[in-house]
């Protein structure tokens, strides 16, 4: 017998079974995936058809143990496509959250229904039954926190008076718009907004004030306010220059107006006459000593006019103040800077938004004294007006004059002020 021939067919015989078991094994395992297709299961590219065991809506990973419902690539135990709906408790391993009922203030909170939450219409809260009593959701874990920040040009400093703090804002930098965040349980906030002061003119009248409002607003916790705080207004280099008007002080919609630029000694009107702002600048004499410089008006509800110079004797009008009018220049001196305001927001009477005062021309006259509450004194002979004080939105002095025109000083800058009960 030639045994070498039939082990060649032998080993044909293997092959071809081989073969054709392997394709018989594809083409039942394409029909079944191609019923599976056919009849809505989708296909899992992460999985294999052994790993994954789906019906049209439900798969299973028999590897991972993970579940998805609406979806056919499930990531945790049970992942849901769509909305859940529960007749009873979803629990865990600490516990249970009971289920979500929306009720009155009538709803009883008892220990059956501890754990139960429901939005009550009449306080419009989320509250929490603690098997004794209705909480307010928001109270179990939140406690007050400081929400004074610094940043953008500004500088946040809290202080405490008795149960409230104090949020003070001033400028650092580059003015800048920065936003207070209502903390948790605060309803109502009193405040003080301060614009920055004017300058005051190059031998000229003295800078008007920063515009001051004060009050009280309601507001709501979380919600946010911006604040900007106004630089003071350039004083004017020499004469001819007038002082530039301060910048606004903003909190929310509540807006301070920088004080007016006092007025420089010129023929020409414009240049002399005070400028307008939250206080209105003070009036400087024209160069012909024939006329007379008009102090700039106020805006109603946060400052005054400034004062008028003399006509022919050499002395400027003080700039306007939160409190009161610019004082008219004398034969003998500039006029004052009016007063500013008190207030005692921060725990202590302090004054904010005083006039600068107006500057002078020879030995024998002197220059306005600033008002109170943060404004630049006017210069004499050959004195420079004095810069208001930061911080209070005083109002420059107005230069004085030797020869040449001196120059006035710059406008203090404001100042924003939040004061509330601490929950």
């Amino acid at each position: 017998m030639n045994y070498k021939k039939y082990r060649t067919f032998f080993l044909v015989f293997l092959i071809i079974v081989a073969f054709g078991s392997g394709i018989f094994q594809y083409i039942k395992t394409f029909q079944s995936e191609i019923a599976k297709a056919y009849d809505g299961t989708k296909p899992n590219i992460g999985h294999s058809w052994s790993e994954m065991q789906c019906t049209s809506d439900l798969c299973i990973d028999d590897v991972s143990h993970e579940v998805g419902i609406g979806t056919d690539n499930p990531t945790e135990k049970l992942e849901v496509t769509g909305n859940v709906k529960a007749s009873g408790s979803i629990c865990g391993a600490n516990g249970c959250v009971g289920e979500f009922e929306l009720g009155t203030a009538s709803t009883t909170c008892d220990s059956s229904t501890k754990t139960l939450m429901r939005y009550d219409l009449t306080s419009n809260q989320v509250e929490f039954c603690n098997g004794t009593g209705w909480q307010v959701l928001d109270s179990i874990s939140k406690s007050y926190v400081s929400t004074c920040i610094s940043g953008n040009g500004l500088t946040c400093t809290e202080s405490t008076v008795g149960a409230s703090a104090v949020y003070k804002y001033t400028l650092s930098g580059t003015p800048g718009a920065a936003t207070w965040k209502v903390p948790y349980g605060v309803t109502s906030a009193e405040y003080i907004v301060v614009g920055g002061g004017g300058g005051g003119g190059g031998y000229g009248g003295g800078g008007g004030a920063g515009g001051v409002l004060t009050g009280t607003i309601s507001v709501n916790p979380g919600s946010f306010y911006e604040i900007n705080v106004g630089a003071g207004g350039a004083g004017g280099p020499g004469e001819a220059y007038p002082g530039a008007t301060g910048s606004n002080s903003v909190f929310g919609s509540i807006n301070a107006y920088g004080g007016g630029g006092g007025g420089s000694w010129s023929d020409t009107v414009s240049i002399r006459t005070g400028k307008d702002g939250g206080s209105g600048g003070g009036g400087a004499m024209n160069r012909s000593c024939n006329a007379m410089g008009v102090g700039g008006n106020g805006l109603t509800g946060q400052g005054y006019a400034g004062g008028n110079s003399t006509t022919n004797l050499y002395t400027n009008g003080g700039g306007g103040g939160a409190g009161g009018v610019g004082g008219t220049a004398t034969s003998s001196s500039g006029g004052a800077g009016g007063t500013g305001v008190a207030s005692s927001i921060t725990g202590t009477s302090l004054y904010y938004g005083g006039g600068g005062g107006g500057g002078s021309l020879s030995a024998e006259k002197t220059g306005g004294a600033g008002g109170t509450g943060g404004g630049g004194a006017g210069g004499g002979a050959g004195e420079a007006g004095s810069n208001g004080v930061a911080n209070t939105g005083g109002g420059g002095g107005g230069g004085g004059w030797n020869g040449v025109g001196y120059g006035g000083g710059a406008g203090g800058s404001g100042v924003v002020i939040i004061k509330f009960t601490k929950p």
